[in-house]
């Protein structure tokens, strides 16, 4: 009966720490949802079209980060170009040629992160000509994962 009261307390323990993490990632991703609506919408909507987009859409720069199908890899790669983008970290050189190179963010780790994880998990919609340009740059179509 010892051993079934210890797993019973392994268990509850287990459950109150994944339950931590969900409350976690939740305040994370509120965070990141206000920040990137307060600081990275504004340039990287999808809404605006042509000649009067000034940064590839939000879709467009997720995209180019779907190699890194691991949360952790993803989250780490896009907060730091977030903080410090430099052309040499930059997956998307055409952006760079036509936008040029976006200025770093004035956020803190946390922020960056927060940010990087509102991006991976939010599904955001593909611009209706991003998949022939896409197709026309890299000479294959975009992954929609």
């Amino acid at each position: 009966m010892k051993h079934i009261k210890h797993a019973a307390y392994g268990v509850a323990a287990a459950l109150i720490s994944a339950s931590s993490a969900l409350a976690d990632d939740a305040k994370l991703l509120a965070l990141g949802s206000e920040i990137y609506q307060d600081t990275c919408h504004a340039c990287h909507s999808s809404e605006a079209k042509g000649d009067d987009r000034i940064a590839p859409p939000i879709f467009a720069a997720v995209n180019h980060y779907s190699d890194l199908s691991e949360r952790d890899a993803f989250v780490s790669a896009v907060s730091s170009f977030i903080v410090n983008p430099t052309a040499e970290a930059s997956r998307m050189p055409g952006a760079i040629r036509k936008f040029d190179l976006m200025p770093a963010q004035e956020l803190s780790e946390e922020e960056a992160e927060a940010v990087a994880l509102f991006l991976f998990e939010t599904d955001f919609d593909m611009p209706d000509w991003y998949a022939k340009h896409y197709e026309e740059e890299h000479g294959e179509a975009p992954k929609t994962d």
